[in-house]
């Protein structure tokens, strides 16, 4: 697969975002692992949900749910939090290739020189910090959105 090109322009920030597990990444990686291991999904930090939504009705983790995972009637997100894939921040620029930036929780891997690690097809060595976004939202007049946890 091509990696994209295109330019689009940042619309707004999430802070501290859910991860919305791609129907793949469940599929090919997730499953398989709590397969292994039942307790995966309370680990890290995960929840079912029937839709992804911010307000989306969390369902318990059993095994009637869980089935309805593989049949792909029920998703599955990773709640904010210190290990949550996308970090503490994501930009969102809307584009036809669903492509965003975001934090990462693994800051160690931008030591090494090799940095394809993630679904991602590029990833910044920059830093992110709140305050800096912050002020990024005030200097160019980008509209700010807060979500409540």
């Amino acid at each position: 697969m091509q990696t994209p090109i295109f330019s689009a322009q940042l619309s707004y920030l999430v802070f501290n975002p859910y991860w919305n597990i791609p129907k793949s990444i469940l599929t090919q990686e997730i499953l398989p692992l709590l397969e292994k291991d039942p307790e995966y999904l309370q680990k890290n930090n995960m929840e079912i949900v029937s839709r992804f939504a911010h307000n989306a009705p969390v369902y318990a983790i059993n095994e009637v749910n869980i089935q309805r995972l593989y049949n792909g009637q029920l998703h599955l997100r990773q709640r904010p939090g210190r290990k949550n894939a996308l970090g503490h921040i994501r930009f969102i620029f809307p584009n036809s290739h669903n492509i965003y930036l975001h934090d990462t929780p693994a800051h160690s891997l931008f030591k090494r020189s090799k940095r394809d690690f993630s679904h991602v097809a590029f990833v910044s060595k920059s830093q992110i910090h709140s305050h800096s976004s912050y002020y990024a939202i005030s200097q160019n007049g980008m509209r700010q959105r807060s979500a409540k946890y």
